[in-house]
């Protein structure tokens, strides 16, 4: 197989994978966004670039949201009323898990966004959004699947906020970073 056709392949995957997210999921997720005060996202690694993408997406369209990080410097305390989203491939890391039940020792919602429901985290959640790749081990392709699906999924929760909120690419240019 050339480069080219390699592309081809994985692009198809991904999408097949991108079809089989359950629609139902990702509308749980879009209103435990609404209904949160505020928004809190985690995740290490891969997964956590991709957990800050949705706190990008949710701030350009005027949602309160905060990045949990290691140092913690402008990240304010969780409540009742907020929701945590993790984004976890395996669902399972140890240490976001460990964050994933500080927050609901507060009273916030959890959401994964994940391969597995049936992880440490997801068994906590209250959303669950799983991404169903499944890993071809000589080419690795469910392990990449999840990242490029995971964006896509980001994405889309914002897009369909967007619409349920009646917000337009007026209201991203207003909130949009203007001191880069």
């Amino acid at each position: 197989m050339d480069r080219r056709e390699w592309r081809m392949a994985a692009a198809r995957e991904d999408l097949e994978v991108f079809e089989r997210v359950d629609e139902g999921q990702l509308n749980d997720l879009v209103e435990a966004i609404k209904e949160a005060k505020t928004v809190f996202v985690a995740g290490w690694g891969r997964a956590g670039l991709h957990g800050k993408i949705l706190s990008m997406n949710l701030s350009q369209i005027g949602i309160p949201t905060y990045i949990v990080s290691d140092t913690g410097i402008c990240t304010p305390a969780i409540h009742e009323g907020d929701l945590l989203v993790v984004s976890s491939n395996s669902g399972s890391t140890r240490t976001i898990a460990v964050l994933a039940e500080m927050a609901k020792e507060h009273g916030a919602k959890l959401a994964l966004v994940s391969s597995n429901a049936d992880s440490t985290i997801g068994r906590m959640a209250d959303v669950n959004v799983v991404i169903p790749v499944q890993a071809d081990l000589k080419r690795n392709t469910g392990w990449w699947s999840f990242y490029h699906v995971c964006t896509q999924v980001m994405d889309t929760v914002r897009e369909y906020l967007m619409h349920d909120m009646g917000k337009t690419i007026d209201d991203i240019l207003y909130y949009h970073n203007n001191m880069e």
